[in-house]
């Protein structure tokens, strides 16, 4: 079941039109890797990754009884499925809830925000650009960058 929820979350972000980013206008990009980066570590000092090795439940397969056409009936022993093992990190989530926060401190603002439409002219600047109703995500080979359309 959790291959099936992971596999359907990967397909899902493979078409993704949206993303989240971390945005204060008039900042740099640099300046927002920058905290980005201090807050992670802060976040890591305050809450390190503690794995936990956990068990899904088992399941049980009742015994069964099976009859052909002639009446003749045998019986197929139950058995137990052992629950599939993997680990978590239960310090994940306030990891992030750190990050969100040490950056909410540093004035960003965490917004989903469209990506650009392939062949968009955009103005590229060094600052992320004030918001508009074309405010778009152009993807690049470093840090994306909050830009409008030309």
């Amino acid at each position: 079941m959790r291959r099936c929820i992971m596999l359907l979350g990967a397909l899902a972000l493979a078409g993704c039109t949206t993303s989240t980013v971390y945005y204060a206008e008039g900042l740099s990009v640099g300046e927002r890797e920058r905290d980005t980066a201090l807050c992670e570590a802060e976040a890591v000092q305050r809450y390190p990754v503690r794995t936990e090795i956990r068990r899904e439940p088992p399941t049980v397969v009742p015994p069964q009884r099976r009859c052909d056409a002639e009446g003749n009936c045998t019986f197929v022993a139950g058995y137990v499925l052992p629950g599939d093992v993997y680990t978590v990190d239960v310090n994940a989530e306030f990891r992030r809830n750190a990050v969100r926060g040490c950056m909410g401190g540093r004035g960003y603002d965490r917004m989903s925000l469209p990506y650009c439409e392939a062949g968009t002219a955009v103005i590229r600047s060094p600052v992320m650009a004030p918001l508009t109703s074309g405010t778009c995500i152009l993807r690049q080979s470093g840090p994306d960058l909050v830009v409008n359309p030309a």
